[in-house]
């Protein structure tokens, strides 16, 4: 079959240099156009537009669509890329509500068109080897730690301590989508505590605790945008005593001090790899779980203020 003609939107960090240079090496994929309010160079982008809506209407061979925005307006740009016809792909987060993930989800059924959320730790190796370990476990104890330098991952990008940016969840969920996928039974939130820099709406931290099956299970997830070392490490000790871990974001997995996956990083090949068997089989793809818990955590979790000092965006808090 001839590639699936593909446009990106929102030529960020994560779109000008994840998106574009894996569509620019996929077989079953050739960029037509991307959309950028402000133009950015790039010889990958295909025909660069400000607009997204003159986009669609000035390429109508775009068969899918890569939406690479921030989350707060992904939803009013998916249900305008819905109702031109095509297909749809999703960073992550996909949105920042629940009711704009359900209300895409329905009108991409209605339209017949194929709907991936790309949450893309979840497309590593050892994530899928991982769930089919504890398919028939019970965990007992988890402990997440998803911690970085704000600094050096999301400089100068002052949207995601404004309302929907997700703060530090824009990392962490990263975490969370693993979790989500592996574990054998729902992660539910039991308490929170969000930490908020003064003049931000958002946390810069976040300590979450989950309601195990037992109450003497520990399930725990730290993240904290604050710490100089990244860390993105699972660690799960189940009922019969197995020891699983996860480091490096997810991409080795230890089993009981054996090592059976270590994989470099190919997250995003591997989404465009089911983007494309999605599309050729008409099937949708969506986990709403890790939305889930961000929100949970919300829901329920105590705010206190935190030190963001040397942030950008944001002042001092107490």
């Amino acid at each position: 079959m001839p590639p699936c003609r593909i446009a990106v939107i929102g030529l960020g960090e994560i779109g000008l240099n994840r998106h574009l240079p894996v569509i620019a090496a996929h077989p079953g994929f050739e960029i037509v156009a991307s959309a950028k309010r402000h133009p950015v160079a790039t010889a990958i982008g295909g025909v660069q537009y400000r607009d997204y809506r003159e986009m669609l209407a000035s390429e109508p061979a775009i068969e899918a669509v890569a939406i690479c925005t921030p989350p707060d307006v992904r939803g009013r740009i998916a249900l305008d890329v819905i109702a031109a016809g095509k297909h749809v792909l999703l960073e992550k987060p996909p949105f920042s509500t629940l009711g704009a993930f359900r209300q895409v989800r329905l009108a991409a059924e209605r339209a017949g068109v194929t709907l991936l959320g790309g949450w893309h730790s979840q497309f590593n190796l050892a994530v899928e080897r991982a769930r089919d370990f504890l398919a028939d476990q019970q965990v007992a104890s988890l402990e997440m730690v998803w911690n970085e330098d704000v600094a050096v991952y999301h400089p100068d990008q002052e949207w995601i301590w404004q309302a929907g940016g997700f703060g530090v969840f824009d990392a962490g969920v990263n975490g969370i989508s693993i979790l989500t996928r592996i574990l054998p039974d729902p992660l539910v939130v039991r308490a929170a505590t969000l930490r908020i820099p003064d003049g931000a709406q958002t946390p810069i931290a976040v300590e979450i605790d989950f309601a195990g099956l037992r109450e003497e299970d520990r399930l725990h997830a730290g993240m904290d945008w604050r710490t100089p070392t990244a860390e993105r490490t699972i660690a799960i000790v189940t009922r019969s005593g197995h020891h699983l871990r996860m480091p490096n974001s997810g991409r080795r997995l230890e089993i009981d001090g054996t090592v059976l996956v270590d994989e470099a990083n190919l997250e995003y090949p591997h989404i465009y790899d089911r983007f494309a068997e999605l599309i050729a089989g008409g099937k949708s793809q969506l986990d709403e779980w890790p939305l889930v818990v961000v929100a949970d955590a919300y829901l329920i979790g105590r705010t206190l203020p935190a030190d963001a000092q040397g942030v950008p965006g944001v002042r001092t808090g107490g």
